[in-house]
């Protein structure tokens, strides 16, 4: 299980794959990880490369170029590369966002409050004057990376203000995106945030364990 956050100094793709290699290398256990915004991107980009089963993001979003298309396309080159890490056909992948983050924008466009909208430019979280996908549309090439059916989901309503969308895929293939309104009552939205109605990390857990159907 990781707990994930990039730096620009630390190749964090590579020393995850020298832990990996090192720890796992016998027992082979599946691998989850668990990422909060940047630390989300860093998940994608793990599960781009193959390198671990499961990944649950929360505030994430694929940013592995600074423009959606390209860092579609880069993921895409990497996931279907045979050579590349341990050759997982079984990827499963939940993000977890609030449509009103201000930080990373769930349409991709840039906030409307001047200082969300600096920041945002400034690339506080990512490469300056960069622009992030939209949630929805990289939840859907996820879905279609790995073999789902991209244009069909069901949803679920977890509470008045929280939803469950998910990819039709083959079992034990998962594409699942939880989407929250209405975050900035709680505060700022970018954040992790925990309501009587639903826990991330509990949440989280049991998508790891897939006991979160039952």
């Amino acid at each position: 299980f990781l707990l994930l956050c990039t730096t620009a100094d630390i190749n964090d793709v590579l020393y995850t794959r020298i832990i990996l290699a090192k720890e796992n290398r016998l027992r082979r256990l599946p691998v989850y990880g668990y990422g909060y915004s940047n630390g989300g991107m860093m998940v994608q980009t793990l599960l781009c490369r193959k390198i671990i089963d499961t990944g649950v993001t929360l505030n994430g979003v694929m940013a592995l170029k600074s423009d959606p298309e390209s860092s579609f396309e880069a993921c895409d080159k990497l996931y279907k590369n045979p050579r590349r890490g341990r050759g997982y056909v079984d990827t499963r992948l939940a993000n977890i966002h609030c449509l009103d983050d201000e930080r990373v924008p769930f349409d991709g466009e840039a906030p409307k409050k001047l200082w969300d909208k600096i920041q945002f430019y400034l690339g506080i979280y990512f490469i300056p004057g960069a622009k992030l996908p939209a949630i929805d549309e990289n939840m859907r090439r996820w879905a279609e990376r790995v073999g789902c059916q991209a244009n069909t989901t069901s949803t679920t309503n977890i509470s008045s203000w929280t939803q469950q969308k998910e990819w039709t895929c083959p079992t034990p293939k998962r594409v699942v995106s939880i989407e929250r309104s209405n975050c900035t009552y709680h505060g700022r939205a970018h954040r992790v945030i925990k309501t009587s109605d639903f826990d991330p990390a509990r949440w989280a857990a049991e998508f790891f364990l897939d006991v979160d159907k039952a």
